[in-house]
């Protein structure tokens, strides 16, 4: 019998994390635009959870869902095309890969434009240093969104 037979277990969990490595949540891959830092996903509650965990070390937290119109049903959406701006200048031009996203840039003003098919909607969003700024972009569809 083995000194610490706990030991058995902690190398399987140890392998396990090896083998499957969001298996225990991690954040999606953090990509990079010029100067600008994001993470784009939110698939799953694990996903979900890390960054959300992880948008301490952003300056934006953003949110994309969809809104059945007359309703207060609705559901999380990707695939929004996603441009800021910096003054004149275009800083981070986009598609998201899910229904969050965090984006680190400079402390100053910037002019957020989402896109979701043919719908835009643009929000001015003040960064702070040391501060996390949340903003919801939400779509009205006249559709059901699960149809039965």
């Amino acid at each position: 019998m083995p000194a610490n037979p706990h030991g058995y277990w902690i190398a399987a969990l140890i392998g396990l994390g090896a083998l499957c490595p969001n298996a225990f949540g991690q954040l999606p891959p953090v990509k990079t635009q010029g100067a600008v830092s994001y993470v784009s996903g939110g698939i799953g509650d694990d996903e979900e959870i890390e960054i959300r965990r992880a948008a301490k070390d952003y300056g934006v937290l953003l949110e994309f869902a969809e809104v059945e119109r007359g309703t207060s049903h609705g559901q999380w959406t990707a695939d929004v095309n996603l441009s800021v701006k910096s003054g004149a200048d275009v800083v981070l031009s986009t598609r998201t890969d899910g229904p969050l996203m965090l984006v680190k840039l400079k402390p100053g003003s910037y002019v957020f434009e989402a896109d979701r098919k043919g719908v835009k909607q643009t929000k001015r969003i003040e960064v702070k240093a040391n501060a996390v700024a949340r903003e919801r972009f939400f779509w009205l569809v006249d559709e059901p969104l699960n149809p039965r």
